[in-house]
């Protein structure tokens, strides 16, 4: 999946249903698309998904029930946009 699919930084039912297509094809673990630290410098867009905050983790906690459904496992990348850096 590309980025910036989760507006708000929040993962939706579409992004949901998008991992459980690829559960259900057997693929044993799922590691997520890049997934943002809880960290200004760690987005370059809003609808890049967060692995922080109330509404994103409640997010991942469905994407991760559709892909248990389906009987595989899934595990969040974790990542920064490390280029844009924040100076002092």
């Amino acid at each position: 999946m590309k980025r910036c699919f989760s507006p708000g930084g929040a993962p939706g039912e579409d992004v949901a249903q998008y991992y459980r297509r690829r559960a259900a094809g057997g693929t044993g673990l799922i590691i997520t698309e890049g997934t943002a630290i809880d960290n200004p410098a760690a987005v370059s867009h809003d609808a890049i998904p967060r692995f922080h905050g109330e509404a994103a983790l409640a997010g991942w906690r469905r994407v991760r029930e559709e892909v248990h459904a389906a009987g595989e496992r899934i595990f969040p990348q974790l990542c920064t946009s490390a280029r844009r850096g924040v100076r002092n």
